[in-house]
């Protein structure tokens, strides 16, 4: 019973192994047949392994596409090694006549050989598209310069015969595919689009039943923030899924009712949907930390008076600290990866001032408008129920993607309700700050704060609504389906990675190939044109979240002059350059003082040479440090070594280099080099384990068969063995064991069949095992000579880089909110600038993240375990503080002129003061990982200059309450109101207060967060301790 449900539960994976299974076994039989073994080229085993490249796990329309690039990478090797062997061959008919030296050709196909090799490594790392078609191009020069290089006649069929056998297993493989559970690009991802949909719909009923259990009691439940994080961590891997198959779709053919170019606006509302849901699990889990510590202080200062019997109280009081230590160290949060410290603790050892902050009205504030939260949530599951059926209904999205039970009709009016009883929420939080005249605390800007990412989901999910009421009217070709072409930049289109390869992917080349423009730390984002034409790509993008943030400031902000000037300018697309062109007054700028970024100053550390050799070395000396070019001098210097064996000066070594698969140690080694030294090396161990698995099964698939005399029993036995290395390949932890394994058994299998060389029965199988421990050995030590890169290094510096990226983020959107005109050119550019940076760094995070799995693979001999976790954690904090600096940039567009005018700028001068403490800080830890030197003594935090911010800031909205209350016109003052215009101007009012004070909210938690990541980072690196010092200046 268990193994049915396991099939069940695994359906999609086992029927792609008997796809491939089936194609692989296919491609295994015709090559047993003698009429088609003999006229299937020089390397027969090569129709196998078509079927295994371009196995049939993936869609159709993938299948044709990776064999379309593998004929592109082929053709020129094939067109290049038949012009060198036929130059060999002409140099060999004229040794004699021309006196020429004997082992001439041996020079020439070695250097052709390199050539060769190299360009074909290099654009295999540049376009990280051609990763898996490159392998087929390797193939061709493997066994076309070296063998045959000194015969006189010129055989074609010698190179062309490594050319179409692969095609031959393509297209088995492809015909499979078509035939048995046809996969297309278009059913994948409307897949894709139903589970990120019903994720969605899954964080918001859990919300609604574990989050929100009393509609007014204040939400503490530790576990069910921790449930929440990992419900929002399995959206975004759908939300991420969902992206990668749209974007795969777009490049194949499609036969569908919609082109998938449709779906990309829909697309974008469901990632920034996503966002506001990860920024309410921030905010709702700080509430849930602040508030169970408010309870088990008050717990413990209850007991502490009421408690009679000393030893009852002992017991009870000693029970409570327990759990308050546990809470205050972490325990509950450190282990769900969220990176948490509590609030009003003394967790932060290092003396951080964040235990310094006090909630003491947040637990009544929550309450009073919960019921409210409630309803909005509780209506926004319907409306998300209605809008998949909707979709199901029209092929949208799959059938059984549609949500269980009865359609639920659910309309953006019932959505336009719910919006309301959150502004009611705004209103009763206002209602109060009127009645007590109080000054607003950080009480206020976490529930805030909670408010308005509530309110944001609410104007994402009208989006979602209007976007599927449009994708549906789109719906082409009626009752049948049509056929899209796709459309692309295939420059573009070359440099995105095949999500579809990556189970034939080392985890560091899926690193490198897939974010490798990011290697490089991005300090600021450049105005020339040349460097804005290379980030069109990046921010076309985003260009659908700002127009969203465009509306929602124009419907939040309809008497803001500057909220409508800030929206007419970021709906306008970007250009090549953010500098407008034209005379200085043509421009939007109002300031006198501005200098355009072509007299900015050149750091003299890297100020250009002066001489055209300067700048000509300087190019080169770039070229080199660039990691395709380095990556495939590394991989063409194994090679060559490798087959140096075919071309010495020596009467006779080719043949023996030839008869004895000298090539297959070339095989080996094109499989298993890698960018790092760890990954090299776990390739390495792979492969020597791979290779022995296929052997041995491809050695008793021989035994069994007694060679060829029953090759029935052979085929039965082939496909007996290849089924486990399926699942290892399709489905394991390990996918490049089964790849080898399954190369390894199908060269095995055909080498002895046909028998070409007069070998034992064993004896592929010890040279095979010999040839892939000689080419490891090679490529470990050549990996450790020339540019060893290790990860741990590679993880520190992009951690570094990251770090100083982030303050730099900070310091660009922290300036924006201290600008009073935004329609200046300054205003538009910093705000462009950090739209396009957000995204970047976003993907340098990710970029991190999985090298950490690569240091994770390298040993240290010398000192003891890498300390992996520490690092997640820090990368932990560093996800939240890219996400409050989002929050910061999003919410300071919604800010209004007059408080702009009233609040904001009155305090620019502490609040560059605070940008500055936060930079600092930042760019103080990042100076400690790169140089892995210990941190000061004192670190300098930003909290201090956030109070003095926040107190001074809290005065000028207490004095200028009433004019910050009073939005109504001069000429409307004496007009008396009815119910509708009056909760309209409350409204006005509400929302005249909210958007400062959320914004202040992503202050104070991204400072919490950081000095968290202080912590870390003393526990990696250390700190200085004055032993002699008093204890107040080290604690």
């Amino acid at each position: 019973m268990n193994i049915i449900s396991y099939f069940k539960q695994n359906k999609e994976l086992w029927k792609k192994i008997i796809k491939c299974t089936i194609a692989y076994e296919i491609g295994s039989i015709i090559i047993l047949i003698p009429q088609v073994n003999e006229n299937v080229g020089v390397v027969p085993f090569l129709v196998t392994l078509g079927t295994l490249f371009y196995n049939a796990s993936g869609t159709a329309g993938n299948q044709i596409v990776e064999m379309a690039l593998n004929v592109a990478m082929m053709v020129p090797a094939c067109i290049w090694c038949a012009i060198v062997s036929y130059l060999c061959t002409l140099y060999n008919q004229h040794i004699e006549s021309a006196n020429l030296y004997p082992f001439g050709a041996g020079i020439i196909a070695a250097i052709a050989f390199f050539i060769c090799i190299f360009v074909t490594a290099y654009y295999r790392l540049k376009y990280p598209r051609l990763f898996i078609p490159a392998l087929q191009g390797f193939v061709i020069p493997i066994f076309g310069l070296t063998s045959g290089i000194y015969n006189k006649q010129f055989n074609v069929m010698a190179i062309v015969g490594i050319f179409y056998p692969s095609l031959i297993g393509g297209a088995i493989a492809l015909l499979t595919n078509l035939l048995i559970w046809p996969e297309t690009a278009a059913k994948v991802s409307e897949n894709a689009f139903g589970s990120a949909l019903a994720s969605i719909q899954n964080v918001l009923e859990f919300i609604d039943s574990d989050i929100f259990q009393e509609s007014n009691l204040a939400f503490t439940d530790l576990s069910a923030s921790k449930k929440l994080r990992q419900n929002i961590q399995t959206l975004d891997a759908s939300i991420s899924k969902m992206q990668s198959s749209r974007t795969e779709a777009k490049y194949e053919i499609v036969v569908s009712h919609y082109s998938p170019t449709w779906y990309k606006q829909f697309a974008k509302t469901m990632s920034g949907l996503s966002r506001n849901l990860y920024g309410f699990s921030l905010a709702v889990g700080r509430e849930g930390e602040i508030m169970l510590h408010q309870k088990i202080q008050a717990q413990l200062d209850a007991h502490r008076h009421n408690y009679r019997d000393e030893f009852a109280e002992q017991q009870h009081q000693q029970s409570l600290r327990l759990r308050k230590q546990q809470f205050d160290h972490g325990d509950t949060l450190m282990s769900q990866g969220s990176g948490y410290i509590a609030m009003g603790t003394d967790k932060l050892e290092g003396g951080g001032t964040v235990s310094r902050i006090e909630y003491k009205l947040i637990s009544h504030l929550q309450s009073s408008i919960q019921p409210e939260i409630k309803q909005f949530i509780t209506i926004c599951i319907s409306f998300m129920k209605s809008i998949r059926h909707k979709l199901a209904e029209n092929s949208a999205i799959p059938m059984h993607q549609r949500p269980s039970g009865s359609e639920e009709v659910c309309h953006i009016k019932d959505l336009a309700r719910a919006m309301q009883s959150l502004q009611q929420a705004k209103i009763i939080l206002q209602k109060q700050n009127e009645d007590r005249r109080a000054q607003p605390t950080e009480d206020h800007y976490l529930i805030y704060t909670l408010l308005f990412s509530l309110t944001q989901l609410g104007k994402k999910m009208i989006e979602l609504e209007e976007e599927a009421n449009q994708l549906i009217e789109k719906r082409a070709g009626g009752k049948y389906p049509r056929i899209f072409f796709p459309r692309m930049n295939l420059k573009k289109w070359l440099g995105k990675a095949n999500e579809n390869a990556h189970n034939q992917r080392a985890a560091t080349e899926q690193v490198l190939f897939d974010q490798q423009d990011l290697l490089q730390r991005e300090e600021t984002r450049k105005s020339t044109k040349n460097d804005r034409v290379d980030d069109i790509d990046n921010m076309e993008a985003s260009i659908g979240n700002i127009r969203m943030k465009a509306a929602a400031a124009v419907a939040n902000n309809t008497g803001s002059s500057s909220s409508i000037s800030i929206s007419s300018e970021v709906i306008r697309e970007p250009t090549a350059s953010h500098k407008p062109h034209g005379a200085i007054e043509k421009r939007m700028s109002m300031e006198s003082d501005w200098i355009d970024d072509d007299q900015s100053p050149i750091p003299l550390q890297h100020a250009p040479g002066t001489h055209a050799w300067n700048r000509w070395f300087q190019h080169i000396n770039e070229w080199f440090k660039k990691d395709p070019t380095r990556y495939a001098f590394k991989f063409t210097v194994t090679m060559e070594l490798l087959a140096l064996m075919a071309w010495l000066p020596i009467k006779g070594v080719n043949e023996l280099y030839v008869d004895n698969h000298g090539q297959w140690a070339l095989l080996s080694a094109m499989v298993v080099f890698n960018f790092t030294v760890g990954s090299t090396a776990l390739q390495c161990f792979f492969r020597v384990l791979a290779t022995i698995i296929g052997s041995v099964c491809g050695y008793l698939c021989l035994l069994a068969a007694n060679r060829n005399h029953n090759p029935y029993v052979l085929a039965v036995m082939t496909l007996i063995f290849q089924v486990p290395m399926w699942y290892s390949l399709l489905g394991g932890k390990y996918p490049r064991i089964g790849f080898i394994s399954l190369l390894t058994m199908a060269v095995i299998v055909s080498t002895s069949y046909t028998d070409r060389y007069r070998e034992g029965l064993f004896d592929p199988v010890w040279k095979r095992a010999l040839t892939a421990i000689f080419a490891i050995l090679v490529v470990i030590i050549v990996d450790q000579l020339l540019w060893p890169v290790w990860a741990r290094k590679m993880v520190r510096k992009h951690v570094s880089d990251l770090l100083i990226a982030t303050g730099i983020q900070y310091s660009k959107v922290a300036s924006l909110v201290c600008q009073p005109n935004t329609n200046s050119y300054r205003y538009k550019y910093t705000l462009k600038d950090a739209q396009c940076n957000t995204k970047i760094l976003r993907r340098q995070h990710q970029l991190c993240i999985q090298m950490l799995g690569l240091a994770e693979m390298e040993p240290r001999i010398t000192k003891g375990p890498f300390p992996i976790d520490i690092y997640r954690q820090i990368l932990d904090h560093e996800l939240n503080i890219l996400y409050w600096i989002e929050h910061l940039l999003k919410v300071q567009a919604f800010i209004t002129k007059r408080v702009r005018q009233l609040i904001m700028n009155p305090m620019n001068s502490h609040r560059k003061e605070l940008a500055a403490a936060v930079h600092l800080y930042l760019f103080t830890l990042a100076g400690s990982l790169r140089t892995k030197s210990s941190l000061p003594a004192s670190l300098p935090s930003a909290e201090l200059a956030r109070q003095m911010l926040q107190e001074r800031q809290a005065e000028l909205w207490h004095n200028d309450f009433d004019r910050l209350n009073d939005m109504t016109p001069e000429e409307e003052k004496t007009v008396v109101l009815d119910e509708d215009q009056a909760q309209s101007k409350q409204i006005r009012s509400v929302e005249n207060h909210i958007y400062w004070q959320t914004y202040a909210a992503g202050t104070v938690e991204l400072i919490i967060e950081q000095e968290a990541m202080g912590e870390l980072v003393i526990k990696l690196m250390g700190q200085h301790v004055f032993k002699a010092a008093t204890k107040d200046w080290i604690v």
